[in-house]
């Protein structure tokens, strides 16, 4: 097994960090693989860098169209109007914030419809290029699912050992993860 194309870090950040036992490797790659999916759907966008070919959107009735994933590595084609697009001009008939993810007309809106934007693109962060603070929060967050793996208390509120009894509060999410993903939820259209 290894880890799959949507992971926020790469197998040596894993080995480094967690310092999993080979017979746990397959697990821990599990692990990222879910917390890394997790951060996508929490995020709502894909965060790893992917081609969206002649992918249809509805034009919203405003200057400004939010693309579904950001950052924009590369903007192939952006055509309006159905059944027949006519393509536009960058810098011409709209802008792009590419950072950001959205376009900008040049002049009006983008016209209201119902997949009248037909657009190429790329977006998203190669492992090179991830910001550091998403990897981190995947590796902490990992690291955190590793050890209730190993410990085998998911779900556990108490323990008790030796007359002595202990109350775990169970976070989904270790502190500063969920403050790091508010930074890169995806605003919508």
């Amino acid at each position: 097994m290894s880890l799959g194309t949507n992971a926020l870090v790469t197998a040596e950040d894993l080995q480094a960090v967690l310092k999993p036992s080979d017979e746990d490797l397959p697990v821990c790659e599990a692990i990222v693989d879910g917390v890394s999916e997790f951060f996508n759907l929490r995020t709502r966008r894909t965060i790893r860098s992917a081609v969206y070919t002649a992918l249809y959107l509805d034009g919203n009735d405003s200057s400004l169209f939010w693309l579904p994933n950001a950052p924009v590595t590369l903007l192939t084609s952006v055509a309006l109007g159905s059944p027949t697009p006519v393509v536009l001009v960058l810098n011409t008939d709209f802008y792009i914030d590419a950072a950001r993810g959205y376009l900008m007309k040049a002049s009006g809106v983008w016209t209201r419809g119902f997949r009248n934007l037909l657009v190429t693109y790329t977006a998203g962060w190669t492992a090179a290029a991830m910001p550091k603070d998403l990897r981190l929060a995947c590796l902490k967050q990992s690291a955190h699912e590793y050890q209730l793996f190993r410990s085998k208390s998911w779900g556990e509120t108490s323990r008790s050992m030796g007359g002595q009894s202990v109350s775990v509060s169970e976070e989904h999410l270790v502190p500063g993860v969920k403050e790091t993903l508010q930074l890169y939820e995806r605003i919508a259209s």
